[in-house]
């Protein structure tokens, strides 16, 4: 697949979320030496600001970051494994901190979300060495492109 029917596909699947996808709000980075597509930036909102940021490895979504208020930090972050949303994270403080978690777990053939925050629990399934980088906070602004 070319890597424009890639970014195609991936900027037509944000059309289908009622997200308002055209070429004054999407843009798409690739990488310098290998021409993958690293990220997709949208302005859902058209107020010339981005507030959704896709990181891409070629044509897999791998982590989106989302400035759901416009104050220019992230609120919410999505991981994704294999195309498939594995974990959110969002700021309950909206300080653009991670400190709050929603993760899909896989038990006994089910999957099913277990919720926590950094003081309180990890999921289940992840070491204590996963659990403490995941529980981390960090701050991360919204880059400028």
């Amino acid at each position: 697949m070319s890597k424009g029917k890639a970014a195609a596909g991936v900027i037509a699947g944000l059309g289908l979320c009622g997200c308002a996808a055209d070429v004054t709000t999407v843009a798409s980075s690739y990488d310098a030496l290998t021409r993958e597509l690293v990220r997709i930036d949208v302005d859902t909102n058209r107020d010339g600001v981005v507030d959704t940021r896709t990181y891409m490895r070629g044509t897999v979504a791998y982590r989106t970051e989302v400035d759901g208020n416009g104050d220019g930090r992230v609120d919410r972050w999505e991981y994704l494994e294999n195309g498939e949303l594995r974990r959110v994270g969002s700021s309950s403080a909206n300080d653009g901190v991670e400190d709050t978690w929603a993760a899909v777990a896989a038990v006994d053939g089910e999957r099913r979300v277990d919720r926590g925050c950094c003081a309180i629990v990890a999921p289940p399934a992840m070491n204590s060495i996963v659990a403490r980088s995941w529980c981390a906070p960090r701050k991360t602004p919204m880059a400028t492109a």
